[in-house]
């Protein structure tokens, strides 16, 4: 095994358990590899990220390790759900304004989801995801200063602190790709996340300090040249970082195969700093986990870990990603203090006090690291992601979170692939755990998205009001074999509008962008050049197909008298569906039924 983290040492352990004769080396003088914890403090790999089956979860449990539940929704750093948000001079923002910063920042990621989508279908090129954001928050001028900048904090975290890169780099068509999660809320290891390597290390053949130079396979052995002597052995797995890989301190005889090369020259690498600052005592609200601060004109930290919630100690933990992070990293320990106690001013006031010790991690200028983890940048795919799976040969394998096509950037996908590996060499694809509650991530996020803005729109209508829509709906044949409950539901997304004489509800040629069903009065369609084709009334639908396919407007819809309509943005209407499947299904019989008549 060539490093002792958790990829090495998952696979380590799992041969070693069915006998395999195994040996580890490990260039640090310690196992865990980005998983270190120091005076309490997890300096790398911190959240068991989505707890219930999570093979860390279960792991856990068979080594005896205690874990604490902190919730989250196990796709954004520590939960966002749960963070207090704060202005400059200690100003926080307001529930309702929290609410409303949340609810922006999902329209966001909904148009996002619909870029990407017509994109693809296009077969567009890629392009980071910052110059999209950039161009969809263009679309919303009427916004406020405050406004821009909460949903700049929430699409920071996601880009700069969940996936350890700037929204300059990473992909804004893959960068979220196959990813998987598991079930909902995150945990941490009450003794650190370096106890797991420690139980997963204990009476395995590991050599400390035996840094790997280069790698020496042919068709009957692999030769390892080491700073402690040269190693043979009948396989190799390489768990290096993705950063170790691309700085090329390690050499390959032979060279790697060039799908793998180019994978390794695709695939980021990013910065995950974090500065920890202990207290005599705490002077913030004890039991509040995650603290976020909104951004200003500079750049700055946007979130800080309470660790006196989860280890009682009286510590403020900074997070910082990105290019940011790496700078924090790589700059003097006056500077990243500096920072850090500028951000918690902030946040708590001037008068905070000074901090008693301070930590700060620094992966990025560690040459057994040389960064965090993975990202998926433009100008890299997925496929990168398998190409770093393959083995090379018959010999030469490889593992670590870089080589995970649904766990990339995470401990799990780590630990899993070297389970996977294990397996791949015993020839027993039984060892891998069976995958539990695992879903795509994109999918959650729609789904939590969807869930905040059927929950907004429940508090905004009246029972007898979303009845009396619901009741009209089931009068119009697109809509009739919806069931009733989701019937109801897609009610509280309608609109109600009051429109005059003669107004022009749309025009022929115009990209369609939602439906009508007329309430009352009557409204009459009108094909260019030619003679009304109808007139509408009560339970009347206008703009059915645009629900289902993108186009152009082929009539034009006017009130006769005064009209009162209701009125649903598709985008709306495909979040619904992604939420209620049983309504497309019942959506899709209705079309087919018009298909084949």
């Amino acid at each position: 095994m060539l490093g002792a983290g958790v990829a090495g040492l998952a696979a380590a352990r799992a041969l070693h358990d069915h006998g395999v004769r195994v040996r580890v080396l490990e260039a640090r003088q310690r196992v865990g590899g980005r998983m270190h914890t120091r005076d309490g403090i997890d300096l790398g790999a911190h959240w068991i990220h989505g707890t219930e089956g999570n093979p860390l979860s279960n792991l856990a449990r068979r080594l005896g390790l205690a874990t604490l539940y902190v919730g989250g929704d196990s796709t954004y750093t520590g939960g966002f759900d749960q963070a207090r948000l704060f202005f400059d001079h200690g100003r926080e923002a307001q529930p309702r304004q929290k609410l409303r910063s949340v609810l922006l920042a999902d329209e966001v990621r909904e148009r996002l989801d619909d870029w990407r989508r017509r994109r693809l279908l296009d077969a567009l090129q890629d392009v980071p995801i910052g110059d999209v954001f950039e161009s969809l928050l263009a679309e919303f001028p009427d916004w406020s200063d405050e406004d821009r900048r909460l949903v700049g904090w929430h699409l920071g975290v996601l880009v700069r602190d969940d996936c350890a890169a700037d929204a300059h780099a990473l992909s804004g068509l893959w960068w979220d790709e196959g990813y998987e999660v598991y079930g909902y809320g995150d945990s941490v290891f009450l003794d650190g996340f370096e106890a797991v390597a420690r139980s997963l290390s204990a009476d395995l053949d590991v050599r400390l300090g035996c840094v790997v130079r280069r790698v020496i396979s042919d068709r009957s052995t692999v030769r390892i040249e080491t700073s402690l002597g040269e190693f043979s052995a009948e396989a190799a797995l390489v768990t290096l970082p993705l950063g170790v890989l691309k700085s090329g301190d390690v050499a390959f005889e032979p060279p790697l195969c060039a799908r793998k090369t180019q994978a390794i020259a695709h695939l980021g690498f990013g910065n995950l700093a974090k500065v920890a600052l202990f207290f005599e005592r705490p002077f913030w609200p004890l039991e509040q986990y995650v603290f976020g601060l909104v951004p200003g004109a500079d750049q700055r930290p946007l979130q800080v870990l309470n660790l006196w919630k989860t280890h009682r100690l009286p510590c403020l933990v900074v997070v910082v990603g990105g290019l940011l992070g790496r700078g924090i990293e790589e700059g003097s320990d006056d500077e990243a203090r500096r920072l850090a106690i500028e951000a918690l001013r902030a946040a708590f006031g001037r008068d905070i006090p000074e901090p008693v010790r301070f930590l700060k991690t620094s992966w990025s200028a560690d040459p057994f690291a040389r960064g965090a983890y993975t990202h998926v940048p433009v100008g890299a795919t997925p496929d990168d992601l398998a190409a770093m799976a393959e083995p090379e040969g018959e010999r030469l394998f490889f593992a670590g979170e870089a080589t995970s096509q649904e766990h990339w950037g995470s401990a799990h996908g780590a630990y899993l692939s070297g389970v996977r590996e294990a397996a791949r060499v015993l020839g027993d694809p039984s060892l891998v755990p069976a995958r539990h509650f695992a879903e795509s991530r994109r999918w959650r996020a729609m789904m939590m998205r969807a869930a905040r803005l059927f929950e907004l729109r429940e508090d905004a209508v009246s029972k007898d009001e979303v009845a009396d829509r619901a009741r009209l709906l089931a009068q119009c044949d697109v809509f009739r074999e919806i069931p009733p409950a989701e019937l109801h539901a897609l009610a509280t997304l309608f609109e109600r509008v009051r429109v005059p004489v003669g107004h022009v509800l749309c025009r022929a040629g115009e990209k369609a962008d939602r439906v009508f069903v007329v309430c009352d009065g009557d409204v009459v369609i009108q094909a260019p050049n030619s003679a009304p084709l109808a007139a509408i009334g009560r339970g009347g639908l206008i703009g059915e197909f645009g629900m289902f396919k993108e186009e152009r407007r082929t009539a034009t819809a006017t009130a006769l008298g005064e009209s009162t309509l209701l009125t649903l943005d598709y985008m709306l209407f495909r979040r619904f569906l992604l939420v209620y499947p049983e309504a497309a299904l019942a959506l899709l019989r209705v079309v087919v039924t018009r298909l084949t008549a």
